[in-house]
């Protein structure tokens, strides 16, 4: 019978040390379960930010892509610019030398009208000399 008892107490100290073991893997797994949920939740965190980063890459890049663009129009006005600039100042100084121009015309009118007044006053004293002295001549 004592056989029987120390089997008896062998068979709970077993029981015992195996439900230890039991409890112990249950708190393991718990845990492991536990991290498991944690690592997905991580992984989807750092999903949804890359996704996030690709989509600002994406918008910086078409940000990049239309100031390179302007840019290049800033550029090319700035070109027409400079060659308007260009052509406007030899405009400006063909006016300037067209005006040089009509004003010395003008003098060249000017003095031809002086000289044209002084004929013609020259004439008409002739004429009234000549018709003074009894000598006319026919005018057409």
């Amino acid at each position: 019978m004592e056989d029987v008892k120390k089997e008896l107490k062998m068979g709970e100290l077993k029981r015992e040390i195996l439900r230890n073991s039991l409890e112990q893997t249950n708190a393991q797994v718990s845990s492991i379960l536990l991290f498991t949920l944690q690592w997905k939740e991580l992984e989807d965190h750092f999903d949804l930010i890359q996704r996030s980063i690709e989509k600002r890459l994406d918008a910086v890049g078409f940000r990049e892509t239309e100031v390179e663009t302007r840019m290049r129009i800033v550029s090319e006005r700035e070109e027409e610019f400079d060659l308007k600039e260009s052509e406007l100042s030899l405009l400006s100084k063909k006016i300037e030398e067209c005006n040089a121009e009509i004003k010395f015309k003008k003098e060249e009118i000017d003095l031809m009208q002086k000289l044209l007044e002084d004929c013609s006053s020259e004439l008409k004293s002739k004429s009234e000399e000549l018709d003074s002295i009894g000598v006319g001549f026919i005018r057409v």
